[in-house]
């Protein structure tokens, strides 16, 4: 069984809340008696069972849907139950971004919503910092740090409050990542891998977090990639699973040069390891062929020629195209080599 204690509010957070949804009351019994699986299993079947919610039991059981990933479910109460309206818009637009990857709304209409629920709210602010990461915006949450702070304070159901507040600082772990403040995004990293977490999401958490370390230490960087691929392979996670063994596993390995029988399908990094072991001729030619390089390609191809106008270039790129401000540091890296 699990520390289910980690669920309720903490003391000076019960005095904002009034309302207890009955799914915040059955996951946290489910969390006194079964192991956490079980538990969400058990919580997720009593979200699909009920018949009539109010606004407060609405955002509950779609935020503990959502936040679990029981998306075909998130997707079936948003399509066959009388929501509210609000409530509709609102978790249809995560539905979205989720679906497909790619989150489309433009941010002026986002912020031209307006919620008055404390809930509702709290997840528009948080949505809206969502669209400044996904135009690769890293530094969008700056202005919305306030915000999110005051809208959580006004949360007044204790399931809603505990996903918001994870929401939160994994915007925080992101934000302070992206802009190259390593040890600000570790602090949140470490306080996210403590909470109720889906396996996904702690396939992901990890992940990123052994790309924290990625410049610093191979062997603190690759045992977060371990761990995330492990996770990843336990629950079937495809996607992660590729992405951890293929790319960020051969990256870490090809950064560090310790690549002894470390191979990859993935084109890029296997002309990356060719570059660690000083096979400089195949992995120029690999490159070459490319029509058009990411910057992380430019990076490697720069290095590989000795071209510190093509690093220097890459770097520029790495903060004009996508704000990157950590990886930026890769061309850097390779230049001082």
């Amino acid at each position: 069984m699990v520390d289910y204690h980690a669920l309720e509010p903490k003391p000076i957070q019960t005095l904002q809340v009034n309302h207890t949804s009955f799914v915040y009351q059955y996951y946290l019994e489910q969390l006194k008696s079964y192991d956490r699986k079980m538990a969400i299993m058990r919580t997720k079947d009593f979200c699909m069972d009920q018949q009539s919610m109010d606004k407060e039991e609405q955002i509950a059981t779609l935020e503990f849907l959502y936040m679990n990933d029981y998306m075909d479910e998130l997707s079936h109460l948003i399509g066959h139950h009388s929501l509210d309206h609000e409530v509709h818009l609102i978790y249809g637009i995560l539905l979205n971004r989720f679906g497909d990857g790619q989150f489309n709304p433009p941010l002026m209409w986002l912020k031209s919503l307006q919620f008055s629920h404390p809930s509702l709210h709290c997840l528009h602010q948080l949505i809206i910092v969502y669209r400044y990461f996904d135009l690769k915006k890293y530094s969008g949450l700056d202005a919305y740090l306030e915000k999110c702070d005051e809208a959580l304070q006004k949360v007044n159901e204790p399931l809603a409050l505990y996903y918001f507040e994870l929401r939160y600082h994994e915007l925080l772990f992101n934000h302070y990542w992206k802009t190259n403040n390593s040890l600000l995004a570790r602090r949140y990293a470490y306080k996210i891998i403590n909470k109720e977490l889906s396996p996904r999401k702690t396939t992901m958490v990890q992940h990123h977090l052994a790309l924290t370390y990625v410049f610093e230490s191979y062997e603190t960087s690759m045992d977060h990639a371990v761990k995330a691929l492990h996770i990843a392979e336990e629950y079937n996670l495809t996607k992660h699973i590729i992405s951890i063994k293929d790319r960020t596993i051969p990256f870490i390995s090809a950064f560090h040069r310790v690549t002894d029988d470390v191979t990859t399908p993935d084109f890029v990094e296997t002309a990356h390891l060719e570059i660690a072991r000083e096979q400089y001729v195949p992995a120029i030619r690999m490159l070459k062929s490319l029509d058009t390089l990411t910057p992380f390609q430019e990076s490697y191809l720069g290095f590989a020629l000795k071209d510190k106008g093509m690093l220097k270039n890459a770097h520029q790129r790495f903060l004009k195209e996508s704000g990157d401000l950590f990886f930026a540091q890769l061309p850097e890296l390779y230049l001082e080599r």
